[in-house]
């Protein structure tokens, strides 16, 4: 009877746990959506790189599952961008892919009208992922193919 009970504790207590993740991650999605109508302000840091009318800020928050969070700037676009990985095999970037397909749809049902529209670059055909939308924001998960043969993974989010 313990040992049942033991393991019903630890199913629960991992379900709360990814559960509390989920929450985590949206509520880090909302900060990041509700800062993109004010240009980021709230969610620019320190100026990183500057070129002719493109400016890279760093971001001051993180989204679960990144690193390198950063603002983009430039006379017609601001974007939030985040690398989710830099250097990996095509199959492990379809895995990823398929990975961040679904958090992002469980994180985004209900907000989003158009859920994980498969994405591919007019202008670059290295360039394929999803595509996220609703009526004011567009989100997008790229995977990107170096010279080298690796692929990389980045977040995107801007306005529409």
């Amino acid at each position: 009877m313990k040992l049942l009970f033991i393991v019903l504790l630890t199913i629960a207590s991992s379900t709360l746990s990814a559960q509390t993740d989920n929450r985590i991650f949206y509520s880090q999605l909302m900060v990041v959506f509700s800062d993109l109508d004010k240009n980021f302000e709230f969610l620019k840091g320190e100026m990183r790189d500057k070129e002719g009318s493109d400016t890279l800020f760093a971001s001051n928050t993180t989204v679960e599952g990144t690193k390198d969070n950063n603002i983009f700037a430039s006379s017609s676009v601001y974007a939030y961008q985040a690398m989710i990985i830099d250097s990996t095999t095509y199959e492990g970037s379809e895995f990823i892919l398929k990975a961040w397909k679904q958090k992002l749809t469980n994180a985004l049902t209900g907000y989003f009208s158009q859920l994980a529209k498969d994405f591919h670059s007019e202008n670059d055909k290295n360039i394929d992922g999803y595509e996220y939308s609703s009526e004011k924001i567009t989100l997008l998960i790229l995977r990107h193919k170096s010279n080298d043969g690796s692929y990389w993974i980045n977040l995107v989010i801007k306005a529409k």
